[in-house]
């Protein structure tokens, strides 16, 4: 009896305990305790400053990667005429990702194909991808195939041919100088509005760049393509109520080689192009970056080169490079003189450069130019001897 009246006596103090209110271990002055509460509301305020900073930062950012200050651009002088083969939409194996206030996405220049001259790029978006094929022919640079979800890589350079959009759409043409205009779509029609010398965006500084404007039904399109990089702005401007949408290039990354690093060239190789007709001398000095696999045939290098230099169209082929000991041999397929003649240096310009240019690369004096194995003739100029071009010096005279 005694032990349970023990037990009730522990029990009521340790409900007594529990209901008195718990007091700290150590009790703090008034003073400390301010001075505690106010080290904490300073460490808050820290905190959130430096996420308001990070905010800020982020939006000054954003703010930067999407401007786009064309009012300040200068205009190249009236008259300026520049080569269309400079303004393909994408260079390959770069990635160029475009970005606005509401939206983004990547745009990865896959390939060229050497023999159509086919450019490819793959557009990457949130929800989904979307691969274009584009052709330079006839004076014009066409989008001609779209395909959804295509398989990363994958030529789509026969399902263009066999399967191709119509109409196409046709981004840019001849001649590349103000006033220009041509058919969009077959119902819209676009011109070149400007050309800018030189503008400075978050991706970079850029120059010559070629001012587009199409009037869509419910839109003004407005492109701006940059000599030797391809499109750097959109500016979408809705007809109804003014409001703009500009899609801005923001960065510019290179797309690593799939093939053994080992095995490729990459040059950067000084080469000629004609000057525009009626301009001495006849030839000037250009640079590119000229890349091959050595232990393969190099016809797909030269070719891309005279495709992208506008020197073959699209529809022609380079059939064979023959290197001997003093004489390199070029064949192509029949048409290459036509092709020549879309140049606004026509073949009298072009046969030089591509003579010239292929001589120096392989340290030759003489090339061969033939047409599936025949003798080339070309229209606006002839050869010392029939089928073979030497180096004239006269070429690059002053």
């Amino acid at each position: 009896m005694k032990k349970i009246s023990q037990f009730l006596c522990l029990f009521a103090c340790i409900i007594s305990l529990t209901a008195c209110k718990k007091e700290p271990m150590i009790k703090l002055s008034k003073e400390n305790q301010a001075s505690i509460e106010a080290k904490e509301a300073a460490l808050k305020g820290k905190k959130a400053d430096e996420s308001a900073g990070k905010q800020a930062s982020k939006k000054q950012k954003e703010k930067q990667d999407l401007a786009f200050p064309i009012e300040q651009a200068k205009s190249l002088p009236e008259g300026s005429l520049l080569s269309l083969a400079a303004y393909l939409p994408g260079q390959v194996s770069q990635s160029y990702h475009y970005q606005s206030s509401q939206s983004q996405y990547e745009a990865i220049v896959e390939l060229q194909n050497p023999q159509t001259g086919y450019l490819q790029i793959r557009e990457n978006y949130e929800q989904g991808s979307k691969t274009k094929v584009y052709q330079p022919f006839g004076g014009q640079i066409n989008l001609i195939y779209e395909q959804e979800e295509a398989k990363a890589g994958e030529d789509l350079s026969s399902a263009a041919q066999t399967n191709p959009i119509v109409p196409s759409y046709t981004l840019l043409a001849e001649p590349v100088t103000v006033g220009t205009t041509w058919s969009y779509d077959q119902v819209h029609q676009s011109s070149i509005t400007a050309i800018y010398e030189s503008l400075e965006l978050a991706a970079g500084q850029f120059k010559n760049i070629v001012e587009v404007t199409t009037k869509l039904d419910n839109e003004t399109m407005i492109q701006y393509f940059a000599e030797n990089v391809g499109l750097i702005a959109t500016r979408h401007i809705n007809s109804n109520d003014g409001k703009e949408e500009i899609l801005v290039l923001a960065s510019i990354e290179p797309v690593k080689a799939k093939s053994d690093a080992a095995t490729n060239q990459g040059l950067h190789v000084t080469f000629s192009s004609p000057n525009p007709a009626g301009k001495t001398p006849l030839l000037v000095a250009k640079e590119t970056d000229f890349k091959y696999n050595p232990q393969e045939d190099p016809v797909g290098a030269w070719a891309q080169l005279f495709l992208q230099e506008g020197w073959m169209s699209g529809q022609n082929r380079l059939n064979q490079v023959i290197v001997e000991d003093q004489i390199v041999t070029l064949d192509f397929a029949p048409g290459i003189v036509n092709g020549m003649n879309l140049n606004p240096a026509t073949d009298a310009g072009v046969i030089p450069a591509m003579v010239k240019s292929v001589a120096d690369y392989y340290k030759v004096s003489q090339v061969k130019l033939t047409v599936n194995g025949s003798i080339m003739a070309p229209y606006n100029i002839k050869p010392q001897q029939p089928g073979i071009w030497t180096v004239d010096p006269a070429w690059t005279k002053e």
